[in-house]
Formats: structure tokens, C-alpha cells, sequence
């Protein structure tokens, strides 16, 4: 592609993309000098859910351009327009923050608790995610029509078992569970007690579509704490009831977010 005379003319090529993670980008210089490089900007999340953001170049200095290098000082060039990049991005994510949607919000308090341990009733399948919603609609309603018929007394709010969510794949194995008191039974259904364990507590309001800043923030703050962000086991609590609740700023899921 074309360029200016400031920056000559060449072209970029993205060679890998990991979304909130890395982007890879080859550059082919073709004037005043022929050359490539390639360019590696990474993203980390920080404990206070910030993003720590490093920009590298590498390449060979081939002749020519060796001569150009000797005589000025390219590493005070470079980290000047390095620079100026960084300002803008900021800029541009200002912006785009500014007009993005706040249902989520945009800061979380996050909490270490004790989880009491609890009961429930469950229904366990490997859904893809486009599917979540319809499992969960389809398996709450039977659920709570057969819990009054057999007169099974629910302990909390509807739940979500996440055991693992393949982001790859897109498909988690998880349960549709409803906490009852213990030694309960319900003909058709797995009761599954969960332990008494430590765990990290989020309350998030907002659409489910739009919960992944919770959960960004949370594996930020096991980074924080010295732990890989990789949770055996997460409990979604629908506090909030989307059928007489119609703003969806105002549904609370209460995030219980288990590490080994």
C-alpha cells in the first residue's frame, strides 16, 4: 500500500490474532529501502482491571539501512513513534469506552468467601454456547414444575454449574441446577452436594451476553493474587428474574468463581 513521505511506502499484514491476548503483524518495506520486520503487540490484564499493553519490533538490519541506523539514533526514534502509537490507541479506547454499552458496568468489586457448601437438583450436558440460553429455558421450567409437584422446598435462586468453558470448541459442560435442602430428591434428576470451599464472589448486573469484563476482571484478580486464572468449577446465581425484571441492568447474577 501507498504511504507519504514521512513514512515511505510498504505494507502490513496481520499473522495471527488472539483476541485480548497478542496480534502479530509482518511489515514489508518497499521504499526509500526495501525491508521486513514484524511487530508483536501483547495485552495483559492487571489485578485492577487495567490492561498493561507491550509493543515490540524486531527484524535483521540489513544493509543499507545498517548505514542509517549507525548514524541516528533508531532506538530513540522508534520508542518516540512507539509512543505517539500508544497515545493514540489510548485515545481511541477512551472513545470507544465512552460510547460501549453499560449494562456490565465497568468496575467490579470482587471478594473472597467461604462457600457454605449446598444441594442441588441438576441437569449436566456439553452445550454449545449458542445453545445456553434455550438449555437453560428449556430445563428451569421442568425443573421448577416437577420441584412444586413433588413438594421439594428450593434453597436459592436458579443456578448455572460451569465445570469448563472451551472457548476454542465453543461448548461448556455445565449443569441448569436449583439449590435445595440437602437430602432431597427428585425423581429423573442428579442431586449433587458441593463442598464447603473457599471462592472469589462478584456481583454483576447486566445482560448474561454481556458478563465476559466480569469475568476478565476476575481472572485479572487471580493473577493478582498469584494464581493461574483456570477456575475447576464456577456458580452462576440468578438473583434477578428476567420475566418480571424487564431492564437488564437491574438483573443481578452473583459470580462464584472457584480456584484450587
Amino acid at each position: 500500500m501507498g504511504g507519504n513521505k514521512n513514512v515511505g511506502v510498504g505494507s502490513m499484514t496481520t499473522t495471527e490474532l488472539v483476541v485480548k491476548s497478542k496480534a502479530v503483524s509482518k511489515l514489508n518495506f518497499k521504499e526509500p529501502m526495501e525491508d521486513e520486520a514484524t511487530t508483536v503487540m501483547t495485552m495483559e490484564p492487571n489485578a485492577d482491571g487495567t490492561t498493561k499493553v507491550s509493543w515490540t519490533m524486531q527484524g535483521e538490519n540489513k544493509f543499507p539501512a545498517s548505514i542509517f541506523a549507525a548514524v541516528f539514533n533508531m532506538d530513540k526514534m522508534l520508542r518516540t513513534s512507539f509512543q505517539k502509537g500508544f497515545t493514540l490507541l489510548q485515545e481511541k479506547v477512551t472513545v470507544e469506552s465512552a460510547s460501549a454499552p453499560q449494562d456490565a458496568g465497568g468496575n467490579f468489586k470482587i471478594e473472597e468467601k467461604q462457600f457454605a457448601g449446598g444441594t442441588f437438583v441438576t441437569v449436566r450436558k456439553e452445550v454449545a454456547f449458542a445453545d445456553i440460553p434455550k438449555f437453560y429455558q428449556e430445563n428451569f421450567g421442568k425443573m421448577f414444575e416437577l420441584c412444586g409437584k413433588t413438594k421439594v422446598k428450593m434453597a436459592g435462586p436458579p443456578c448455572g454449574i460451569y465445570y469448563k468453558y472451551d472457548m476454542e470448541k465453543q461448548v461448556a459442560d455445565l449443569a441448569a441446577a436449583i439449590p435445595v435442602a440437602a437430602g432431597s430428591k427428585v425423581e429423573g434428576y442428579s442431586v449433587i452436594d458441593v463442598a464447603e470451599a473457599p471462592y472469589y464472589h462478584l456481583d454483576y448486573y447486566g445482560a448474561y451476553e454481556k458478563m465476559e469484563p466480569a469475568y476478565n476482571a476476575l481472572d485479572a484478580f487471580a493473577k493478582g493474587k498469584g494464581k493461574e486464572p483456570n477456575p475447576y468449577m464456577v456458580i452462576e446465581q440468578y438473583v434477578s428474574d428476567p420475566m418480571t425484571e424487564k431492564d437488564t441492568t437491574k438483573w443481578l447474577t452473583q459470580i462464584h468463581y472457584f480456584l484450587k
